[in-house]
């Protein structure tokens, strides 16, 4: 007989049990995507469990740590990094730029681990390997100018999520980011310290 188990509302149904493994792994991914993109990366993996509506037990057995399950989240975020970085052509920076933006409002938990020193976690360098050609690409068409790099893209990124993270209202912010912070914006704000870089 399957054990009761506690819901996000305090009531109880039956688990779903080992047959339903690949449901209860969807749930905990899309529970841990909505509160990493709302709370964070750091949110507690209770909380989690409690929003799929499986135990702490369950979630452990399909991702042993945090770090397993930030990889299984932030999986699709690649996916969408790869996709617009292919496009090959005038103005994938700009509109990888635009995606960012909205990661710095929307996606809280991705900002903060591709930002923070997570020596568990090796995203940041596919973070920083996908960066690359669209910035090299950038530097051929006129767009950005020579000694710019994905470390110039990434600190503009930190300034937009400072802001995100002080504004309630994030359709605003978001709004606001996006009529401030473009890419020419960025370039100009930036100019003197890759003007400074004696690859320049």
């Amino acid at each position: 007989m399957s054990k009761p188990q506690q819901s996000v509302n305090g009531s109880y149904r039956s688990n779903r049990g080992p047959a339903a493994a690949a449901e209860n792994h969807e749930a905990i991914i899309d529970a841990a995507r909505t509160l990493f993109e709302t709370t964070g990366v750091n949110v507690p993996m209770r909380a989690i469990a409690q929003r799929a509506q499986v135990s702490q037990g369950v979630l452990y057995r399909h991702f042993p740590n945090r770090t397993a399950l930030a990889v299984a989240v932030f999986e699709h975020n690649f996916e969408t990094i790869e996709e617009i970085a292919s496009t090959h052509g005038p103005g994938t920076c700009a509109r990888l730029w635009d995606w960012l933006l909205g990661c710095a409002v929307m996606d809280v938990g991705f900002v903060e681990v591709m930002v923070a020193a997570r020596s568990e976690y090796d995203g940041q360098n596919r973070f920083l390997s996908l960066l690359n050609p669209c910035i090299d690409e950038a530097i051929k068409e006129g767009a950005v100018p020579r000694g710019f790099t994905p470390y110039h893209l990434v600190a503009g990124w930190r300034m937009a999520y400072g802001v995100a993270v002080t504004t309630p209202d994030k359709e605003k912010c978001l709004e606001f980011l996006r009529r401030t912070l473009t890419l020419p914006n960025l370039v100009e704000l930036l100019r003197g310290e890759f003007e400074a870089s004696p690859n320049s």
